[in-house]
């Protein structure tokens, strides 16, 4: 068991993403829980991977104080009955969406 460590005290491989609230775009106040519950989702989600720290911040200024080198904005809407969220991921050095690897 010495030689184990978490995937959080190994942090030269962990690439450490905000993720901040989603914007709710529907005109239905019984969507409220939606911009949390996506924004939870989302952690838990990524919380799998062993080469990925989710965490939540309020803003981008959050973010960049919990060190994080990029944020998941993320939409939730309305679309012919059905709910539709759209994530996008920002590096924050570049403000561009990172190249895939």
């Amino acid at each position: 068991m010495a030689g184990c460590k978490s995937r959080v005290e190994q942090t030269g491989s962990l690439q450490r993403i905000a993720i901040l609230p989603a914007e709710v775009l529907v005109d239905d106040g019984s969507f409220n829980w939606s911009a949390l519950a996506s924004t939870f989702v989302l952690q838990q989600d990524l919380a799998t991977s062993a080469s990925i720290l989710p965490v939540f911040a309020r803003d981008q200024s959050a973010a960049y104080a919990q060190g994080a080198s990029a944020v998941i904005r993320s939409t939730v809407e309305r679309r012919r009955g059905r709910i539709k969220i759209m994530a996008v991921l920002t590096g924050l050095d570049t403000q561009k969406k990172p190249a895939e690897h």
